[in-house]
């Protein structure tokens, strides 16, 4: 059974383990005193739900590959496994709404039928914002990126995206 703490400044009920309001951020002095787990050494779901609304978004007419994304990414970065690249990247398939869903965020448009279903001109890899989000396009077909020079394009923009969005986490 939980210990429960209430706050003094707020007077609401904690888990003890949480070591601190999550409503005000006064901390519990028995939970300092003891040792007891602090939120900021324990799960946060705060500062997760954080970290999953700004990550960078593959957003593609069918859910992207992330095997293929990370490789490309792992060439710039050898130490990315492909666990922090699904962490790191939000993987979509496209619907009817997203030109509104991601204000804030950066997105990489897959292929030409996503852009043409968000509306948006073509314009490869360079950013663009509309709807309040930063856009990039890069194609989907295989045979684009059989070019050495298109695969580096496409990893450097990853790279980018995933230490951007390292840093902005930490």
């Amino acid at each position: 059974m939980p210990t429960i703490w209430t706050c003094p400044k707020c007077k609401r009920n904690y888990n003890i383990a949480w070591g601190r309001c999550i409503d005000c951020g006064t901390c519990d002095p028995q939970t300092s005193e003891h040792g007891a787990p602090r939120i900021s050494e324990t799960f946060d779901p705060l500062l997760e739900a954080m970290k999953r609304e700004t990550r960078p978004v593959l957003l593609g007419a069918e859910k992207p590959d992330s095997y293929h994304f990370w490789s490309l990414l792992n060439r710039r970065l050898p130490t990315v496994t492909l666990q922090d690249f699904i962490e790191a990247f939000d993987h979509r398939k496209i619907n009817g709404t997203d030109c509104y869903a991601y204000p804030g965020r950066s997105v990489v448009v897959l292929g030409n039928a996503a852009r043409v279903a968000l509306q948006l001109p073509p314009l490869l890899l360079h950013p663009m914002t509309a709807y309040g989000t930063t856009w990039r396009q890069i194609p989907s077909q295989q045979e684009w990126y059989e070019e050495p020079t298109h695969r580096d394009l496409v990893a450097m923009l990853l790279e980018s995206l995933y230490l951007t969005w390292r840093k902005r986490c930490t």
